[in-house]
Parts: C-alpha cells; sequence; structure tokens
C-alpha cells in the first residue's frame, strides 16, 4: 500500500507542478518617457502636447510629457520625491489613454506582469488609472481601478496586473501591447505616468513522455497493491 501511495503522489506531483523556468525582462520602447526630449541648455522645466514616442494617445492635444530639472520639482512638477524613472514623464489631462508600440509576440504557457508608476502630484486634482494588456490590439487582461488619491501628494504609486497565457490557442502567437488609461471627471485633473515595466516568465510543464512514464509506474503500482490486498483477503 504505501509504494502505491508513494507513485501516486508522485504522479500528482508530476502533474500539478508548473515551475517557473525564469524571469525575463521585455523591451518597452520608450517606456520611461524620455523621447522626444524636451530639455534644452538653461530650462529647468518644460511641458509639450502632442506625440510622445512609441506611444499612440487617444488625444493628442491632451496628453503630453513633462520634463523638470531638480531645483522646479515642488513648485511646478508637483513630485518634491524625485521621478519614478528618468526626467521626463507623460501625463493625460482629464480622462484618455496611451498605447504602446507592439511589445513582443505572446508566447504560450507564460506569465506576463505589467508594471507602471503612477502619480499623485501636491500642487493639483489627479483622477483614476487602470491599465491593460492587449493581444493585436484587442483587450485581453486588465487591471481594477486604482485611486489616484490613495497615494501621498508628491509621490508614486504602481498599478501592477499579471497575466498567465494558456498552452495553446487564444492569444498565442499574437502581439503584445500594453494600454495606460486615466480616468477624471473635470479636465483639469492630470495623470501622470511613467517607468512602464513587462516581465515574462515561462513556466515548465511535465513533457508528455515524463507523464506516460509516472502514469505507467502508478498503474504497475496499483496492480502489486491490489495483488497483495487480495491474497491478504483471500487467507
Amino acid at each position: 500500500m504505501r509504494r502505491g501511495l508513494v507513485l501516486l503522489s508522485g504522479l500528482v506531483g508530476a502533474l500539478s507542478i508548473a515551475s517557473p523556468l525564469g524571469a525575463a525582462w521585455i523591451n518597452v520602447p520608450n517606456g520611461s518617457f524620455e523621447s522626444p526630449g524636451l530639455a534644452s541648455p538653461n530650462v529647468a522645466f518644460a511641458m509639450g502636447y502632442g506625440d510622445i514616442d512609441c506611444w499612440t494617445s487617444s488625444s493628442r492635444s491632451s496628453d503630453g510629457l513633462v520634463y523638470a530639472g531638480i531645483s522646479q520639482l515642488g513648485s511646478l512638477v508637483g513630485y518634491p520625491s524625485g521621478f519614478a524613472d528618468g526626467a521626463q514623464f507623460a501625463f493625460i489631462l482629464g480622462s484618455g489613454s496611451l498605447t504602446s508600440a507592439p511589445l513582443t509576440q505572446i508566447a504560450a504557457n507564460t506569465q506576463y506582469t505589467l508594471t507602471v508608476a503612477v502619480g499623485h502630484r501636491d500642487n493639483g486634482s489627479v483622477g483614476d488609472y487602470w491599465i491593460e494588456l492587449l493581444a493585436n490590439g484587442s483587450p485581453i487582461f486588465y487591471s481594477p481601478i486604482f485611486d489616484g488619491d490613495s497615494t501621498s501628494p508628491g509621490t508614486w504609486g504602481e498599478v501592477k496586473i499579471s497575466y498567465v497565457t494558456p498552452m495553446s490557442g487564444g492569444p498565442v502567437g499574437q502581439w503584445l501591447s500594453a494600454r495606460l488609461h486615466h480616468l477624471a471627471s473635470t479636465t483639469d485633473a492630470r495623470g501622470d505616468f511613467d517607468n512602464v515595466r513587462l516581465q515574462a516568465t515561462l513556466f515548465h510543464t511535465p513533457e508528455p513522455s515524463a507523464m506516460v512514464a509516472w502514469g505507467s509506474l502508478v498503474a504497475v503500482g496499483s496492480i502489486v497493491f491490489w495483488r497483495r490486498r487480495g491474497q491478504r483477503l483471500s487467507r
């Protein structure tokens, strides 16, 4: 009986364990919103509306980039504690979204984790945030609404989502991209984004040959167990 239980436990373990093989960072072009650069000699602060390299805006007239020198953080930008990453970040006035360029082809049995820094400046109102993962431009996974006021004024929070792809079919093989949303009741509320990161973790599953081998061992173990049990009962 003990041998049968041990073999059965081994099969359950082999079938149920899907261990990560290691995480890899996927490049997010212009993920820190440093391009196009707004800095110029003797300029401590710059704000520009319009195109952001490698990102598509839902409203070019209300989205753009901010650059600020260290001396201007408290009074103009509203982040005295510093930037999430680099010297620039993206903003959305009112409600809108920014969609990244295609990032990678979606692999099977892989967890994709998207993390985005979202800001709550100390000299203005902020709305709510949420983020999405897209496959060929269509949403496949999204975060709950993140209250921008839940972080302290002058600081950055983070929104993170993780999505595990199926073994086959569905979005597998399609192009993965990210979409960042800001929701606001007024056009004066500004959402700020920075440091967009994407990580992929491939999960290991037992090879079919290993599963067959375990199944054979369990079958043999079960036969041995039941034969011995039958012999004891017939005595």
